[in-house]
């Protein structure tokens, strides 16, 4: 009775070493984001950081359009608490980190961040009398063909507020394109014709030489 009882004991006891040693780590807690979080970012290439989590083998990052994370935009393994990731398109943005053990089990999500993604931003805009077909910039000048409105020159040294200092109109053809250079502006109008105009004087401009193409 005795040897049999120590064979049980024997037995219960190597049974729970056995399951000591096979039990594995808990799962990591989750972690805490650190950058961005509610940010404006303007530029595409995005540094992700996070407090890391000890012990930790790796980390999963998701990005996603929209906060239930079914638009998963980006979704990177990284062995820090950090990631470099690159992002396409401008707007709104949710993002999560959770980490791994050694045992490779995952732990639960963090909480979701949001970011904006803004690399450009509408300062001014303007209506033109024709549609255009090309411009150019000197300076602080934008010179515009505007189709059949001919050419349109603006000051731009507000960009928030483009105004009108002059135009040239011949309203028997159609202004296609343009290209600037010191005082000179070099509008290809019609169909075979370049009109090189003085701008000096926006307001009183000059044609200084006209091009006919046989």
């Amino acid at each position: 009775m005795k040897n049999r009882s120590l064979r049980i004991f024997l037995k219960i006891a190597l049974s729970t070493m056995l399951l000591t040693c096979i039990r594995p780590a808990p799962a990591p807690l989750p972690v805490i984001l650190n950058s961005p979080v509610g940010e404006t970012i303007t530029a595409a290439d995005i540094t992700f950081s996070w407090q890391a989590q000890q012990p930790a083998a790796g980390y999963i990052i998701q990005v996603a359009s929209d906060s239930n994370f079914r638009k998963i935009v980006v979704e990177e393994t990284v062995s820090t608490a950090s990631a470099n990731l690159h992002l396409k398109t401008d707007g709104r943005y949710w993002w999560r980190v959770r980490a791994r053990n050694e045992s490779n089990i995952w732990g639960f999500w963090s909480e979701a961040a949001f970011f904006i993604l803004q690399r450009f931003r509408v300062v001014g805009a303007l209506k033109t009398q024709g549609y255009p077909h090309d411009l150019a910039i000197l300076g602080n000048r934008l010179f515009i063909a505007d189709g059949q409105a001919g050419l349109a020159i603006y000051d731009i040294s507000i960009p928030e507020q483009p105004r009108l200092q002059g135009k040239y109109l011949d309203s028997l053809n159609v202004a296609w394109g343009v290209k600037a250079r010191d005082s000179l502006v070099f509008l290809a109008y019609g169909y075979k014709e370049l009109v090189i105009i003085n701008a000096v004087r926006p307001e009183s401009l000059k044609i200084t030489g006209v091009l006919e193409y046989p």
